[in-house]
């Protein structure tokens, strides 16, 4: 069973993700760790690749067909990344969503994020409402896919007040109720 994650940035994603995969013994992937694994295979490190990335649109393709080759795993699988609901329908699709505000004092908080454009909680907000925009458009464009569309997740939790947590034991007692654990 794969069970795909997606949602806003600073909603908890990864965090919860993680601790998900540890609750129920699944295995956890993300889009970021294949983009690592193309990074190797074209012998670059993660920023080379990058600005690689940018300039060769079939990379995108390339991590759209190694998602999708998810599909007909066997494994028990918590995969996290923006499209994977897409890519992996045969999933149970799950979407967080944060108020913007703590999003944006969540992410300037994470130290392992910091860059530039965090100089402020206003400025990641700024950066993290113009990257959402962007994707939403590009998503669009590319799939035909709207990642704002609830109609496209079994579940919505807004994550704003909940510990990580509480958002597992949520997702895990939804999990149990439907008949996947």
């Amino acid at each position: 069973m794969i069970v795909s994650i997606s949602g806003t940035e600073g909603s908890g994603k990864s965090t919860i993700g993680k601790l998900l995969a540890k609750r129920i013994n699944f295995s956890y992937m993300t889009v970021g760790a294949l983009q690592r694994q193309l990074a190797a295979e074209h012998d670059m490190t993660i920023s080379e690749f990058t600005v690689y990335e940018n300039e060769h649109p079939e990379i995108d393709r390339e991590l759209d067909k190694r998602t999708a080759s998810y599909q007909d795993s066997t494994e028990n699988i918590i995969f996290e990344a923006r499209l994977a609901f897409h890519f992996i329908p045969k999933s149970i699709k799950i979407f967080f969503t944060v108020d913007e505000d703590e999003a944006a004092r969540r992410i300037y908080e994470d130290k392992e994020r910091s860059s530039e454009d965090q100089s402020s909680k206003d400025q990641v907000k700024q950066t993290t409402r113009r990257r959402h925009h962007n994707d939403v458009e590009k998503y669009k464009k590319l799939y035909n896919v709207d990642i704002d569309n609830k109609e496209n997740y079994d579940l919505i939790v807004d994550t704003t007040t909940k510990s990580p947590e509480e958002v597992v034991d949520l997702i895990t007692t939804y999990l149990k109720e439907h008949g996947h654990l």
